[in-house]
């Protein structure tokens, strides 16, 4: 990975270049002191850090020109809100941002977000969920900014890479495209009117 980051920078050094998803932290992990996989919110503070400090460790996340970690719940469940669940992503979200933060040493920090859940069902979040269980924690936690991850006309044209999405059943090519737009124009003004709604109100 780093001699293609190397790679990358020799043929477009005007450009900015980082990989998504990195520093990484599994929602499940083995800390070695105590042998037991655990949710990573469950774990000792000791075992939280010896995590994070593992996901520093490769060396080429320092030649990053920025860092863009993954804020999107890729195993939601899918049938309600289980508290167990969100309360996990949140930690795990605000545990990448923080380790990507100190790393970048003043380079921009992205996090990675998605409107949609990852685990093969496309399920569709509403967009105060989104904002609360993925944007508001890494804006927290000191993210720079956002990637919104919205292939929604991608995925619904490639069914063998994700389910067309559940809200598109019987709708045409003629009929899905604006029903896309729409979406990703509601999404966006609710975020954008959210963040300015949160601002207005700091000190």
């Amino acid at each position: 990975m780093l001699k293609a980051l190397r790679f990358a920078k020799e043929q477009r050094p005007k450009a900015k270049w980082s990989y998504w998803g990195l520093p990484k932290i599994d929602r499940w992990d083995t800390y070695p002191a105590d042998g037991q996989k655990k949710a990573f919110h469950k774990q000792s503070s000791e075992a939280q850090a010896w995590l994070m400090l593992k996901a520093a460790a490769p060396s080429f996340l320092a030649e990053q020109d920025w860092f863009c970690p993954s804020a999107y719940d890729k195993w939601y469940d899918a049938d309600g809100d289980d508290p167990h669940r969100v309360e996990l992503e949140r930690a795990v979200i605000a545990a990448r941002t923080k380790v990507a933060i100190e790393m970048a040493n003043g380079r921009p920090v992205v996090s990675c977000v998605w409107h949609r859940v990852g685990d093969k069902s496309d399920r569709l979040f509403s967009a105060d969920e989104w904002i609360e269980d993925q944007i508001a924690v890494a804006l927290q936690a000191g993210a720079n900014g956002l990637c919104w991850w919205g292939y929604d006309w991608w995925s619904w044209a490639h069914p063998w890479g994700h389910p067309s999405m559940p809200e598109t059943d019987g709708m045409g090519d003629a009929e899905v495209g604006p029903y896309f737009d729409a979406l990703h124009k509601q999404y966006g003004e609710h975020l954008a009117s959210t963040i300015a709604a949160a601002g207005s109100e700091s000190p």
